[in-house]
């Protein structure tokens, strides 16, 4: 091809296509670079650290009211076989059967005291469930909004990475019709 079919259109043409690609470009790293998804991701961090700990301190108390629950069913299980000796009538000690009943009403009135603790226990537990339930329902619409963002960008990244293809086709024909001597000094500028 010689210099005069060259129309000098062209370079206008190839400047202007390769300012488009260039914009192009940059807004597929804007769309990616989404402040809007940076605060959500730092909105579900934070979300998911308050519901984390939340969750750590309704089950610590869920294992502590576990443990009083079952130290009431073992002490429970000696104060019956306590009774079972008291009401069997092979105590023959009187000293023996004092001990057995001193022992039994302790037994008793430990177990009144983790009951009630229990039931504090319990009651913190319950507490604890709205929170974490409220908790949970934030980490998911946050969940869900971060999908749905993504989701947008990802759409919006597309149409402009098809913008982009199309343009990028039209520089190449652009540039089959430029001498390679003139697209030699074009880069050079």
């Amino acid at each position: 091809m010689n210099n005069v079919d060259f129309d000098l259109l062209d370079l206008v043409r190839l400047q202007l296509t390769e300012q488009s690609i260039i914009r192009k470009a940059n807004e597929i790293n804007n769309l990616k670079k989404s402040q809007k998804l940076l605060k959500l991701e730092t909105s579900l961090d934070e979300i998911s650290t308050e519901y984390n700990n939340l969750n750590n301190d309704y089950l610590q108390i869920e294992h502590e009211r576990k443990k009083v629950d079952d130290r009431i069913s073992l002490q429970s299980e000696k104060i019956k076989k306590i009774e079972e000796k008291l009401f069997s009538g092979t105590i023959t000690s009187s000293k023996e059967l004092v001990n057995y009943q001193e022992e039994m009403n302790a037994l008793k009135q430990n177990n009144d005291e983790l009951e009630n603790r229990e039931i504090e226990l319990m009651i913190k537990v319950d507490d604890f469930k709205p929170k974490l339930k409220h908790a949970e329902q934030e980490k998911e619409k946050v969940l869900q909004e971060i999908k749905l963002l993504k989701d947008d960008i990802s759409a919006k990244v597309k149409a402009v990475e098809d913008k982009l293809k199309l343009l990028k086709e039209r520089r190449s024909l652009i540039l089959k019709k430029i001498p390679k001597d003139i697209m030699a000094k074009y880069e050079e500028l």
